[in-house]
């Protein structure tokens, strides 16, 4: 791994580690949700806890692609994480593309 992509490794992990959390409670609200009579504060908690987790998970994604990649490897992983999360919404695609592309720049 090079030097430089430290930081962009640190926020993939903390992405990785962030959806992970994110999926368990949305598992969580499933369960609750799908039982024939659910107890309802439970519920309205497990779907909040599942939107600020959401929230955490969604602000990671957005470090990651401000980190810079400085190796092949950095671009890579940027790859893969596109692939793991996949979008589609214009936006979120362009906010990708932009940065693979500034990254490519950066290296030359």
């Amino acid at each position: 791994m090079a030097k430089g992509d430290d930081k962009l490794f640190r926020c993939l992990a903390e992405f990785y580690a962030a959806d992970e959390r994110r999926q368990r409670a949305s598992d969580k609200t499933f369960k609750l949700g799908e039982k024939p009579k659910p107890d309802l504060p439970r519920l309205r908690k497990a779907e909040a806890r599942e939107e600020k987790l959401s929230a955490k998970a969604d602000r990671a994604w957005y470090r990651v692609w401000k980190a810079r990649a400085t190796s092949l490897k950095g671009l890579t992983a940027k790859a893969n994480l596109r692939r793991h999360w996949n979008l589609e919404d214009e936006e979120s695609e362009m906010i990708i593309y932009k940065s693979i592309i500034a990254d490519i720049e950066a290296m030359n």
